[in-house]
């Protein structure tokens, strides 16, 4: 080994402390830290290994001196200023030039760039004693790195067996110096304190490159390597902030020092062009190693504390950039010679990742390669190349050193190589994906670890995915693929091809029964796409036909996905739960009885009848509809307007959106729709209740009931004897043919019923009105004081415990009010009022000749203007008269009798008990008729006045008092 070494740059003189006695003097500055030697190594035309007598050259310039320490000043009124440090020394430059050399066997060249000086410290300020502390001195900065460039040109390297590698490798100059800065020193009472020094910046890494040009560099046969190797120096990291001087007096302290800056990291190069590679005639196998490591930036120092912790710490420095790698590979030819040779290009980045600050070296891109063994060229990074008499491509990841992923190759790029019509060997790496072509030839393409593309061409080739999502086809041959793991794509083309997934969820394209697909247990999802007839093999889970053409497809004792093309498919299952997409209303599937529970995704309409499977959803764009068996099943509409029938058994029925129509049997079958589902239709052949979100319900066959929800529901009945019953919301009910129950719970409920079509009742818990309602009876439920209105037939109107209206309107109506004071309203003779005694006090409101007779309703008001009468019952009747003339006869019970307008007439019977008439007018001709006690004998001393009153005394408890009437108009209007 041949050495040289240059002279290291000498020290910096420390700053002078001043002598005691010198109260408050200044320290004194440091002196800067000399420049290393640098070095010119330049070789022409000369056998280098004669030269240098030994097989590698190693060089270093020479290291910068540290800078000075700045002298620390004396205590004082105020304290002196610390003095400040010096710069470090320039590290030395180093270049090698070899030119027009030639050299035998291993060629290695170390060259390292002087390293830098450190920067010198900040004196301490000094104390004051009766005034200001004094401020530290200033940190200074370190030095640079020295560059190194090392050139090789016009110059030939031949290897032979015994020395299997050439070796380039070029190392620059390490860490950059740095000192921290100088403390603040303490104040006295009442002394402002002193400031801490700013911290020095880092010094930079320097520039590190190789240039070979036009260099003639043989293989022999072995294992060879040619390897450049530039290794950039990490900026200086920078001195930390001084800490402020801390006063006596509260609040009172130094700020503390800015930190420095980082330095920057070292610039790489390597610049190859215009070279020619050549391996001797045999099978060599030519490796070209590049290795480019960018320095890292320098960490920026940490801002100093105020003094006595009491201030807030100054600003931390600024990382220094971290340095750019650079490859120029461009005019080179790589000539294999005779045999089948490989050339395996290797592309790395150093080590030098900061863990402990969370961030990655990130150099520029190359670009990505493309390569095309047919036609001898290259491209890298976009640099043209030649390639001769190369067969097999090798993409190579430096062990150790390389991060998988790094972005040094463009990731946007893929690695393009294409074979020739030779058998060609293609193996990718794990630092950008490939896009790798075989050609003609048997050929073998290794993808490695990222997202690779590989085409075998025509022969009988072998394709290895590695891991990453990787697309693999065969072509023409008998081709063997291995997707390995990861998502992976695999296509054999034509030919009897074997094709395995590994591990990751697969995709098969086979185009023949001769294929073989091969997955292991555990091995993902995967799916075989087939135009032919096809059955999965072991460990395969769907099958896709393709194509248009009538096949078959056939799954086995898994979970399969089954999916049909646009011909008529027959699809089997087999065991385990299934799931089948039909595209075609001629498909068939076919599954035997408790082989799992299996599901059918259609666009077309479709039916389960004749098949066991529980499930069927409808998907497309299309209204379509979905027929069940006789097993439990789950219906499932999409976005249309579809028909759901799920037959026999306990069915679920999911529309989803679009207008739908279910068809039910079974009062247990489900309905589910969303509150935007759309405007729905249940047609129900036994009673049904309408789950929520569901409009419309029609009974067919003889079904007996139906429920509505909390909508607005439509339910229409059929031609038994419904009970509708339309639950919340403002329904509308149609019984048809048969005696319908309706129940409602809402006054705007519509009853409908034609002429003719049954006896039919109402029960309602509100109000309501059965005018225009073709409705025969009206029961009102619940305890609420609420109202009953007939219709122009004979109704039955029924009251509940609460104080009711009913009104029988025309037809000969029955009426009965039960609990609560009721009152009624009664048009024809016909109308029947019911009261059972105790039942509450009521009223009849009558437009006809009504008696109470048989009733236990205690008053009998008759309206209109018609001449006619009021009869009451044994109770205490109030029996009021309208405008014509009317006859009023209270019978038993102490009455209340009113004429108002009219030649009313007061007929009192025996047994009339203490009867009061409130209005009797002698001037409107109202009689007194009370023959029926007096015989017809007149016997004027039963009549007597009493006060404003007149009273006639009959005897036996019975008397008649008229209010505010006078004796003598009285006589004169009694029929005796």
């Amino acid at each position: 080994m041949t050495t040289f070494t240059g002279i290291n740059g000498t020290d910096g003189a420390n700053g002078a402390t001043p002598p005691p006695g010198n109260d408050g003097a200044d320290g004194g500055n440091a002196t800067a830290g000399g420049s290393g030697e640098s070095l010119v190594i330049d070789i022409t035309e000369e056998n280098i290994q004669e030269l240098l007598g030994g097989q590698s050259l190693l060089a270093t310039s020479g290291s910068g001196g540290k800078g000075g320490g700045g002298g620390h000043a004396n205590a004082g009124a105020p304290g002196g200023i610390g003095g400040n440090g010096a710069t470090g020394g320039q590290g030395g430059d180093l270049t090698i030039d070899l030119t027009g050399i030639s050299y035998t066997e291993v060629m290695t060249i170390i060259a390292t760039g002087g390293t830098a000086g450190y920067g010198g410290g900040g004196g301490l300020g000094g104390n004051g004693i009766a005034g200001t502390g004094g401020a530290a001195g200033l940190a200074a900065n370190g030095g640079d790195n020295g560059d190194v460039l090392i050139r090789l040109t016009d110059s030939t390297v031949i290897t032979d067996p015994l020395h299997p590698s050439a070796r380039l490798n070029l190392t620059a100059g390490f860490t950059a110096g740095y000192m921290l800065g100088g403390f603040g020193r303490t104040g006295s009472a009442g002394d402002t304190p002193g400031d801490g020094g700013d911290g020095g910046r880092g010094g930079d890494g320097g520039t590190a490159g190789v240039l070979v040009d036009s260099v003639y560099l043989s293989f022999d046969t072995g294992f060879n390597s040619h390897r450049i190797e530039v290794i950039g120096a990490l900026g200086g990291i920078a001195g930390d902030g001084g800490r402020g001087g801390a006063g006596t007096t509260a609040g009172q302290y130094g700020a503390g020092g800015r930190g420095g800056d980082g330095g920057d990291g070292s610039d790489v190069a390597i610049t190859f062009t215009n070279n020619h590679i050549t391996g001797t005639p045999a099978d060599e196998r030519l490796k070209l190693e590049f290795v480019l490591n960018g320095g890292r930036g320098g960490i920026g120092g940490e801002g100093g504390l105020g003094g006595a912790d009491l201030g807030e710490r100054a600003s931390n420095g600024i990382n220094g950039a971290s340095g750019l790698a650079t490859l120029t590979f461009s005019g080179n030819t790589i000539d294999g010679g005779a045999g089948n040779d490989t050339l395996v290009l290797a592309f790395a980045r150093g080590i030098y990742v900061d863990e402990t600050r969370g961030e990655e070296w990130d150099p520029t891109g190359i670009g990505g390669i493309y390569i095309d063994l047919a036609n001898g060229y290259m491209e890298v990074g976009g640099q043209v190349n030649s390639l001769v008499g190369v067969e097999n491509l090798t993409f190579e990841v430096q062990n150790g050193i390389f991060v998988p992923g790094d972005p040094f190759l463009d990731m946007a790029d893929h690695i393009f190589a294409y074979g020739s019509n030779a058998a060609n060997q293609i193996l990718g790496s794990n630092w950008a994906p490939g896009f790798f072509y075989g050609r003609g030839g048997d050929d073998i393409l290794f993808g490695r670890g990222l997202n690779d593309r590989l085409d075998g061409g025509s022969g009988a080739d072998e394709l290895v995915g590695g891991d990453g999502l990787d697309r693999l086809y065969g072509g023409s041959g008998l081709d063997f693929l291995e997707g390995g793991a990861g998502n992976d794509i695999l296509d054999g083309g034509s030919g009897g091809d074997t094709l395995i997934g590994g591990n990751g969820n697969d995709q098969y394209y086979v185009d023949s029964n001769s294929d073989i697909v091969t997955e292991s247990d555990g091995g993902g999802i995967d799916v075989v796409f087939a135009a032919f007839n096809y059955t999965l093999g072991n460990h395969v889970d769907d099958l896709t036909l393709t194509g248009t053409a009538n096949i078959n497809g056939t799954g086995n004792d898994l979970n399969n996905t089954l999916t049909g093309n646009t011909g008529d498919n027959v699809l089997s299952g087999g065991l385990g739960n299934d799931a089948y997409y039909i595209q075609n209303a001629g498909d068939k599937v076919v599954e035997a009885n408790n082989a799992g529970n299996d599901v059918i995704y259609s666009e077309v309409s479709y039916s389960l009848v004749g098949r066991y499977v529980e499930a069927l959803y409808l998907t497309g764009d299309t209204a379509v509809e979905a027929i069940g068996n006789g097993s439990a099943n789950q219906l499932y509409g999409n976005a249309l307007n579809n028909l759901l029938d799920g037959g026999a058994g306990v069915d679920i029925m999911v529309g989803n959106a679009g207008d739908d129509t279910y068809f039910v049997n079974v009062a247990s079958d489900e309905i589910f729709e969303g509150a935007d589902g759309g405007l729905d239709t249940v047609y129900a052949s036994a009673s049904y209740l309408l789950s929520a979100e569901v409009e419309r319900l029609i009974l067919t066959g003889t079904a007996a009931n139906g429920t509505g929800n909390l909508s607005n529901n439509v339910i229409t009945g059929n031609d038994g004897n419904n009970v509708l019953d339309g639950a919340g919301g403002v329904d509308t009910l149609v019984g048809g043919l048969g005696n319908d129950t309706y129940y409602v719970d809402d006054s705007l409920d519509i009853v409908t019923e034609a002429s003719g079509a049954g006896t039919d009742t109402v029960i309602a818990s509100a109000s309501y009105n059965l005018t225009g309602r073709v409705v025969e009876n009206l029961t009102l439920t619940g305890a609420d004081d609420l109202t009953a209105i007939g219709n122009g037939v004979g109704n039955k109107l029924t009251g509940n415990t609460g104080n009711n209206l009913l009104d029988g309107g025309a037809g000969a109506d029955t009426m009965t009010g039960g609990l609560g004071n009721d009152t009624y309203y009664v048009q024809a003779t016909g109308d029947k009022v019911v009261e059972a005694g105790g039942e509450g006090t009521d009223i009849i409101y009558s437009t006809v000749s009504y008696n109470l007779t048989g009733r236990y309703a205690e008053t009998l008001n008759l309206t209109g203007s018609a001449n006619i009468d009021a009869l009451g019952n044994s109770l205490a009747n109030t029996l009021i008269g309208n405008a014509g003339a009317n006859t009023l006869n209270g019978l038993g019970g102490n009455d209340i009798l009113t004429g108002n307008g009219g030649a009313d007439i007061f007929l009192f019977g025996l047994g009339s008990r203490a009867d009061t008439v409130t209005d009797f007018s002698a001037a409107q001709n109202d009689t007194l008729n009370i023959n029926a006690h007096t015989g017809g004998v007149a016997n004027a001393g039963l009549v007597t006045q009493a006060g404003a009153d007149t009273v006639i005394n009959l005897g036996g408890g019975n008397v008649i008092t008229l209010l505010n009437a006078v004796r003598a108009d009285v006589l004169a209007q009694i029929v005796w």
